[in-house]
């Protein structure tokens, strides 16, 4: 959940150049090895990739808790990859955004993804997860959904917990015009 990415300035200004370095280096580094097309790591702030603000500005209530260098997504300029592509590379990005201010602030995989799948009018987007998927009541693997079953499983409280972001981000790249999300 977002609030459990909550990120201070300071321990980010830390880990940042760290965490995007080895973060998509060995990311990239596991492509590489498993193909011979060329990858390279780079972050939502290379070329202004993925525009963000702060989560805590979009807050509803005064109430929330402000959660520090954790961004939303506003837009995604897919440039940079489209180069990275067009020279070969496979472009393996890190999901921090970049304000208006030049703030650098973390955003959720899944939603990064998924936005810059939208950007490229991707046919597809696929996100990978440590869990075997969304289960009906009895434990058992739904192997497909419509958007609307998907919807309707989060509303009716039969996905829970991280799944519930992961179904947020493909309704959106449904919507945004990616034809299927796996």
């Amino acid at each position: 959940t977002l609030t459990s990415r909550a990120c201070r300035a300071a321990a980010q200004l830390a880990s940042r150049p760290l965490a995007c370095h080895r973060s998509s280096k060995r990311r990239s580094a596991g492509v590489s090895t498993s193909n011979p097309t060329r990858a390279a790591g780079c972050s939502g702030k290379d070329g202004g990739l993925i525009v963000a603000r702060r989560h805590s500005e979009s807050r509803k209530s005064d109430d929330e808790t402000d959660l520090g260098q954790v961004g939303e997504v506003v837009g995604v300029d897919p440039g940079v990859v489209r180069t990275l592509e067009a020279s070969g590379f496979i472009p393996v990005v890190a999901p921090i955004g970049v304000s208006h201010a030049g703030e650098s602030l973390n955003i959720n995989a899944d939603t990064a993804a998924g936005k810059l799948a939208e950007a490229l009018a991707a046919e597809k987007l696929f996100l990978l997860t440590d869990v075997e998927g969304i289960q009906d009541p009895d434990g058992k693997l739904i192997p497909s959904l419509s958007a609307g079953e998907a919807a309707d499983l989060v509303e009716k409280g039969w996905v829970t917990g991280g799944m519930i972001p992961k179904i947020e981000c493909c309704l959106s790249a449904l919507r945004g015009g990616v034809n299927k999300v796996h």
